[in-house]
């Protein structure tokens, strides 16, 4: 898969952007543009760094999600229960508040 590193300067940590990132990138601009809204640089920042640090199984989940696919059709379509899809997205949902995993990485 193609990557691409991002961060010109020396003091800021690169991080490796794919083609899947780019692409949820444009689906969450597309989303906001829907609701009126309009992301800024920094937002896009954020959602970029975030991406870089998603599992494969979080990306795939949000893909599907972004899609319209319904947490019963994600499920199915991975071979993992609704409770899996739902732990994931609120894994994802941890990490973009800043809160983490926790201690021991559960959640």
């Amino acid at each position: 898969m193609a990557a691409w590193r991002l961060g010109g300067d020396s003091r800021v940590p690169q991080q490796t952007v794919t083609v899947r990132d780019l692409v949820l990138l444009a689906a969450a601009e597309r989303c906001a543009a829907a609701a009126g809204l309009r992301l800024s640089p920094t937002e896009k920042e954020r959602l970029t760094t975030l991406l870089a640090a998603m599992t494969a199984r979080q990306r795939r989940v949000m893909e599907l999600t972004i899609a319209g696919y319904s947490t019963t059709e994600i499920a199915a379509q991975l071979g993992v229960s609704g409770n899996a899809v739902h732990k994931v997205r609120a894994r994802m949902a941890r990490s973009a508040s800043g809160q983490g995993t926790g201690a021991h990485g559960k959640g």
